[in-house]
């Protein structure tokens, strides 16, 4: 059994031994616990929440993640909203944000490392967060590459 996770720690100092923590936020319940069971078999920590007033709870009681995959259309608390205030309150350092979407424009202003379009692909997020990693996290065996969606005020990618 691996120690637990000090709080306080940078993601990318997590020995490879433990289980890396993510957060999971996606409105739709059988696609959140599709994606955390499908992460936790590749041996990611992960917690879920339904919307952005959830995760910013699981954020302020858990370890740091080491990324937050996120959906961008969810109800009480958007992913590009939830995303704003964690920038502004600086609790974005060391973490990688990847976006899903199933809409053309995503704000460009956002630090995101990726964006992966819905349905999403597996092997591409693995790939994305084995990178967010450093490459020491656990990789797909088979990966496809998608072009990331984004857009400016006009939606244009």
């Amino acid at each position: 059994m691996d120690p637990p996770l000090d709080p306080g720690m940078h993601p990318s100092s997590y020995p490879p031994s433990q289980s890396l923590p993510l957060l999971v936020v996606e409105d739709e319940e059988a696609s959140r616990t599709a994606l955390a069971e499908a992460l936790r078999a590749w041996g990611y920590g992960v917690t879920t929440a339904a919307d952005g007033r959830e995760a910013l709870l699981a954020l302020a009681s858990l370890p740091r993640p080491c990324a937050v995959v996120l959906d961008l259309s969810m109800p009480v608390m958007d992913g590009a909203s939830l995303v704003r205030l964690l920038r502004q309150q600086g609790a974005l350092e060391g973490v990688g944000l990847v976006a899903l979407t199933g809409n053309e424009y995503v704000p460009e202003d956002l630090p995101f490392a990726a964006v992966l379009a819905k349905p999403l692909q597996l092997p591409v997020l693995l790939r994305v967060l084995q990178e967010l990693r450093g490459g020491t996290g656990p990789a797909p065996r088979r990966a496809r590459t998608t072009p990331p969606v984004r857009g400016g005020a006009d939606g244009a990618r």
